[in-house]
C-alpha cells in the first residue's frame, strides 16, 4: 500500500537528516505527486536542492509554488532566506 502524504514527508525528512539527498528527493517528489498544492513537499524539495548547492533551482521551485498556489508564509520566508 502506498504511504500517505504525511508519511512520505516524514520519510523525506528522515533521509534529509541522514544526508541521503537522493532518497529524500525521491520521497519529497512522491509526496508532491499525491498532494501538489501542499507546501511541505515543495519546501522539502527546495531544502534538498540547497543542501546540494543548487540555490537557483531551489529559488525556482519556491517561485513556481507561489505562482501556482499563491502566497505561503513559509515558502516566502525560505525564499527570502536564500539570498541572506
Amino acid at each position: 500500500k502506498a504511504p500517505s502524504y504525511d508519511i512520505a514527508i516524514m520519510i523525506s525528512k528522515y533521509y534529509l537528516a541522514r544526508k541521503d539527498y537522493d532518497n529524500a528527493k525521491l520521497w519529497a517528489i512522491k509526496a508532491n505527486n499525491m498532494e501538489p498544492s501542499k507546501y511541505q513537499s515543495w519546501k522539502m524539495f527546495a531544502l534538498i536542492l540547497l543542501k546540494k548547492h543548487q540555490k537557483n533551482k531551489a529559488k525556482n521551485v519556491l517561485s513556481i509554488y507561489l505562482d501556482d498556489y499563491g502566497n505561503n508564509e513559509e515558502i516566502e520566508k525560505l525564499l527570502r532566506s536564500i539570498d541572506e
